[in-house]
C-alpha cells in the first residue's frame, strides 16, 4: 500500500455587512457613524467564528449629502456606501469573503418656530397687521436659518373682536415667505400665537 495525500481547501467565509440608515437635520452636516451598520454571517446570524469580531466600518456618502448643508430634505437611497472594515479578536478579512449593502442617508426637515409678536390697534380702525412683527427660533436656539436662509413675512389673521381690550393668542400665523433659497419644504415649522390689543 501507498499513500497519496490530499488538499484540504479552507474556503473564505461569505459574510455581508450592510450600513444602516442614518440620519441628520436640513442645514447640518454630520460625521457619519462607523458603527452603525449590520453583520449577516453565513449561517444567518450575526456572530462570526472564533469569537472574532468586526467593530467597525470605514463609510463614504456617496454624493457628498453628508455634509452638504444645502441638501434638500428628503431620502437618499444607497448613499452611504461601505468601504472597509477593522475587526479584533483575531479577525483577519482574508478569511472572509465580504460583501457590502449601502444604506441611507436621510436629511429631516429643520425645526423652527415663528412667534407671532403682539400688536396693537386703535377701536374703531381697520386692523392692520404688520407682517414682520414675529420672531424665528431655529433649532439650535438662536434666530439664524442656515445657508443665510432668511423667512422675511408671514401671513396673520385674527379672531379678536372690535371692542377695546387685550385678545389673548389673537393673532396666528398661517403661512410664510422667505428669501436666500428658502424652501417651506426644508422645514418644520410651527407657530405660536400673539396677543392683539385694542386701544
Amino acid at each position: 500500500l501507498s499513500y497519496v495525500t490530499g488538499d484540504l481547501v479552507v474556503n473564505q467565509r461569505a459574510v455581508t455587512l450592510t450600513a444602516s440608515q442614518q440620519e441628520r437635520a436640513y442645514g447640518d452636516t454630520m460625521v457619519l457613524d462607523e458603527t452603525a451598520f449590520t453583520i449577516t454571517d453565513l449561517d444567518g446570524d450575526s456572530v462570526l467564528p472564533n469569537g472574532e469580531v468586526i467593530d467597525a466600518v470605514a463609510l463614504n456618502s456617496a454624493t457628498g449629502v453628508d455634509i452638504s448643508t444645502t441638501s434638500n430634505a428628503g431620502t437618499y437611497a444607497d448613499e452611504i456606501a461601505i468601504t472597509a472594515q477593522s475587526g479584533s479578536n483575531g479577525f483577519s478579512v482574508g478569511n472572509y469573503d465580504l460583501s457590502y449593502v449601502s444604506g441611507d442617508l436621510v436629511v429631516n426637515p429643520r425645526a423652527v418656530t415663528l412667534t407671532a409678536l403682539p400688536q396693537e390697534g386703535i377701536y374703531g380702525d381697520a386692523i392692520v397687521l404688520e407682517d414682520t412683527a414675529f420672531t424665528v427660533t431655529d433649532l439650535d436656539g438662536d434666530n439664524a436659518l442656515p445657508n443665510g436662509e432668511l423667512i422675511d413675512t408671514v401671513i396673520l389673521n385674527t379672531d379678536a373682536g372690535a371692542n377695546v381690550g387685550t385678545y389673548a393668542d389673537a393673532i396666528a400665523i398661517t403661512g410664510q415667505s422667505g428669501s436666500n433659497g428658502f424652501s417651506a419644504t426644508n422645514y418644520n415649522l410651527s407657530y405660536v400665537t400673539g396677543d392683539l390689543v385694542v386701544n
